[in-house]
């Protein structure tokens, strides 16, 4: 199994996409009190890591045996919100409310903190780009920051949005850095090259872009939260389009795109999973498990199945298609 990570898989000969209702859920309700888990990411060995957010914690599911590893936070309270698996398989993640970056070595099980330069800055979403630099968004300071982690330097980047709420950030196989802006409801694009920073607005106003992911083609796909639609804005014409999930309000939350170029979205009204097949332009919803799952972030394994962290049921669901 490949790491995941956001710099999607080169495009390569595959089978086609799985019949929408070939889906199931499998479900693992973390031990112990409410981890609050916020983000997820699947490793190469094929554990899934989660940020507990309530627990403090850095936690590990191997979903053959269902043994479960946490590693605590060595800051209390740190808020542990974002979550990396990076190219090498190492596990970094965001302590939004400690201002800093972590990351876990697996072979001692220490924790490595960095200290974002701007003072409270929410360090929110996790991205790597191809030279192993850690991007991640900065909530309340208005940037996008990039840390190196052979030389430990953060640069920031700021946003020409004020009060932007900088969420959603990621790397496309371009290697430009995207990000998504909440409350500044645009979305934006770092070039590493030269540091040079633009931003995008959506075609309906005040749409609340709140998270982002980049398809084989590098079109980016954003989940529009306050408009309740699915965007997609095409970085070679500049052209935007948006689709109407068949929820009307449905409050799109994380997105991602998976092997085959499927976008996948998770709303909160209802709590449910949704995926939009570009080319069809058909849409197939998947009611999650029980009530208030709170899914804030999605990844997706080499099998194609779509992983989520249930945040208000201290879950981990795995939505796969049948083998």
């Amino acid at each position: 199994m490949a790491a995941r990570t956001s710099l999607p898989a080169p495009t390569q000969a595959r089978s086609g996409p799985p019949a929408p209702d070939r889906y199931h859920y499998t479900e693992w309700t973390i031990p112990g009190p409410p981890a609050g888990p916020h983000d997820i990411g699947v490793a190469p060995d094929g554990g899934v890591w989660y940020s507990g957010q309530a627990s403090n914690q850095i936690g590990r599911l191997d979903p053959v045996s269902g043994e479960w590893r946490r590693y605590d936070v060595p800051t209390a309270n740190s808020g542990p919100h974002g979550l990396l698996v990076d190219l090498q398989g190492r596990i970094w993640f965001t302590e939004i409310n400690a201002n800093k970056v972590g990351v876990l070595d697996l072979a001692t099980g220490a924790i490595r903190e960095y200290s974002a330069p701007t003072a409270n800055s929410r360090p929110h979403t996790l991205s790597a780009d191809a030279t192993g630099g850690i991007w991640f968004s900065q909530q309340n300071g208005d940037r996008v920051a990039r840390l190196d982690p052979n030389t430990s330097q953060i640069r920031e980047y700021r946003v020409p949005s004020q009060s932007a709420n900088v969420y959603g950030t990621h790397v496309a196989t371009s290697g430009s850095v995207w990000f998504a802006e909440l409350a500044g409801h645009r979305i934006g694009r770092v070039d590493p090259a030269t540091g040079t920073v633009e931003e995008f607005t959506p075609p309906t106003p005040r749409q609340g872009a709140r998270r982002l992911w980049s398809d084989s083609k590098g079109r980016i796909w954003v989940s529009e939260f306050a408009a309740g639609k699915l965007g997609m804005f095409d970085p070679t014409t500049r052209q935007w389009r948006e689709y109407d999930p068949p929820t009307p309000n449905s409050q799109p939350y994380a997105v991602i795109v998976d092997r085959w170029d499927l976008v996948w979205i998770s709303q909160f009204n209802p709590h449910q999973l949704a995926r939009f097949d570009p080319t069809t332009e058909n849409w197939t919803t998947y009611p999650l498990p029980g009530a208030n799952a709170a899914c804030r972030f999605l990844d997706t394994d080499d099998q194609g199945a779509i992983w989520c962290p249930a945040s208000g049921q201290s879950k981990i669901v795995r939505l796969a298609p049948a083998a």
